[in-house]
């Protein structure tokens, strides 16, 4: 059963291959974080930059960061999930 907003058959995925270096992070994020609200102003792709830009380089410390900065601007009441993946290299 699919439970998702689009058709199975309407999704084009395409596999992507690469490396992290050790010290790199990669950050997966669901819509939550960047659509998240305060009246009509989003959170957006550019203040999540502004935040990773400054962020201590540990894996649980960025996705506290980002967590709590998407609480923070929406006044600490979340409407939609926010869900936050940190993977790093060793």
């Amino acid at each position: 059963m699919w439970t998702g907003r689009a058709q199975p058959s309407l999704i084009k995925l395409r596999e992507v291959r690469f490396r992290l270096r050790p010290g790199e992070l990669l950050l997966l994020y669901s819509d939550g974080v960047t659509e998240a609200r305060r009246g009509r102003e989003e959170f957006g792709q550019d203040r999540l930059c502004a935040l990773l830009a400054d962020a201590d380089p540990v894996p649980q410390t960025v996705a506290d960061t980002v967590i709590d900065r998407v609480a923070a601007h929406c006044g600490g009441v979340l409407a939609d999930d926010v869900t936050v993946v940190v993977l790093s290299a060793t």
